[in-house]
């Protein structure tokens, strides 16, 4: 059960909390995980208060995605990549997408996640204060288990030049997908494929200068993928497809 319930009006105040609370210091943005995924005697540190956590702005490069800022608002906005929004409604229902935010999400997801295969694919950048600069998702997400009470997300960027291409594969329309594939390319022919699917997160498998190669890069990716909802021959086949449709297709519709 929670002990102490913190609402600090700074971002400054809220990382010093984190950091005197210790392992028993955790962050609610949404507040969505805080009944299954909270530690005994957990002290909660809510942001709700902290101006400017819960805005989407725009620049000629890149979107800056406020840690606060909800799934659904993800979803519901106009200006976002239209593929990366369907990839948000194949996350989790509404119910969900209007209180999950894109942090909390990012810290609780798993492989099995279309949003987090797609910001891996995209090479998206978070902001984590106090650290100066940005870190990206990839290198971000194998430790994001370790360091939780060493910075705090509060923003998620995105460049606006890429373009992705997203399909997955599932046992039903509304499931989790056993195989998921991310495939972007950037204006000079850089091709970056993220697959998902299984595991704790998913795995960039492919990051050149065009995408020669890329198909069989997902071939190998998943030579060991077996869980109980599929088996690795069945992911290794089917993440090999999705990828050579996916760059087919980005081919044929290049804007």
């Amino acid at each position: 059960m929670i002990s102490n319930y913190l609402r600090p009006k700074t971002i400054e105040d809220a990382h010093q909390l984190l950091q005197d609370s210790g392992s028993k210091g955790f962050i609610i943005g949404g507040g969505t995980f805080i009944s299954t995924h909270q530690p005994y005697g957990g002290i909660a540190i809510d942001l709700q208060e902290i101006d400017n956590l819960n805005k989407i702005d725009r620049s000629n490069d890149s979107f800056q995605i406020g840690s606060r800022v909800t799934l659904q608002a993800l979803v519901d906005c106009d200006d976002l990549n239209l593929v990366l929004r369907d990839a948000v409604k194949y996350e989790t229902g509404r119910n969900i997408r209007q209180s999950a935010t894109i942090a909390g999400h990012l810290v609780k997801s798993d492989g099995r996640s279309p949003l987090t295969t797609c910001l891996l694919g995209l090479d998206a950048k978070l902001g984590i204060y106090p650290l100066k600069g940005s870190v990206s998702v990839g290198d971000w997400l194998p430790f994001r288990n370790t360091c939780e009470n060493q910075g705090i997300i509060t923003e998620v960027i995105i460049g606006t030049h890429p373009q992705l291409c997203f399909d997955y594969v599932a046992r039903t329309p509304k499931d989790r997908p056993i195989v998921c594939v991310a495939v972007v390319t950037w204006p000079g022919g850089r091709t970056r494929v993220a697959l998902g699917g299984f595991g704790n997160s998913p795995l960039i498998v492919f990051d050149g200068p065009d995408s020669s190669g890329a198909d069989k890069a997902a071939l190998d990716a998943y030579s060991n993928a077996d869980d109980c909802w599929a088996s690795a021959a069945y992911r290794m086949d089917v993440a090999q497809k999705l990828v050579s449709r996916l760059l087919s297709s980005g081919k044929e519709n290049p804007g």
